[in-house]
């Protein structure tokens, strides 16, 4: 028995009930109707992520970030760039049907991704409770730097870039994935020198 890509992205979209109007949540690319062979998930689509899919047999990509480098579809100023014509070329060429879940997963309660990175983190259980757009973990102690080394090593990155004292004790922190809030909810929890 097969399923195919539209009963995949009922099931994605079926919890979290209506999306806002001017959302970002569709199919980008790739038929309704074609029969899933395998699914991959990312953050970003980026041609690396759509080369590794294809070479595992996936044909459909379900990102997180939108595919142009913006939030909604290309500006007029970079839709006909030449970067954006080989991406849309590169992805038809793929064959790979992509779905972009991006508010749906962040209306989730807790939001989605957060609870994701502090799964991955190796912190549920030093969790304390969300705010509107962080997670507030409360640790055992641990510097900036000693922290820096944790998740550098939880999260197998290659770099993580310290601003600040990296010799302070670090107890209870806040975690905000990405933009969450803009710049005045960060500008909360930078003056508590909880953020993460």
């Amino acid at each position: 028995m097969s399923i195919s890509i539209r009963e995949i992205l009922e099931l994605l979209t079926e919890p979290g009930g209506d999306l806002p109007e001017n959302g970002v949540d569709r199919l980008e690319y790739g038929d309704l109707n074609a029969a899933v062979k395998g699914i991959a998930t990312a953050f970003n689509a980026s041609q690396h992520v759509i080369d590794k899919a294809k070479s595992l047999g996936v044909n459909l990509l379900i990102t997180h970030e939108g595919l142009y480098y913006s939030h909604f579809k290309p500006g007029e100023q970079i839709a006909g760039t030449d970067v954006v014509r080989e991406k849309i070329r590169m992805i038809e060429q793929s064959g790979i049907a992509i779905y972009r879940n991006h508010d749906g997963i962040h209306r989730s309660q807790p939001d989605g991704i957060t609870y994701g990175l502090v799964r991955e983190l190796g912190w549920l259980d030093e969790l304390e409770g969300y705010s509107s757009y962080a997670a507030i973990i409360r640790l055992p102690g641990m510097t900036v730097a000693e922290m820096a080394v944790y998740v550098k090593s939880k999260l197998g990155l290659g770099q993580v870039r310290v601003v600040g004292d990296s010799t302070m004790p670090c107890e209870r922190i806040g975690i905000l994935v990405g933009y969450r809030g803009g710049g005045t909810r960060r500008s909360h929890y930078l003056s508590r020198k909880i953020l993460i």
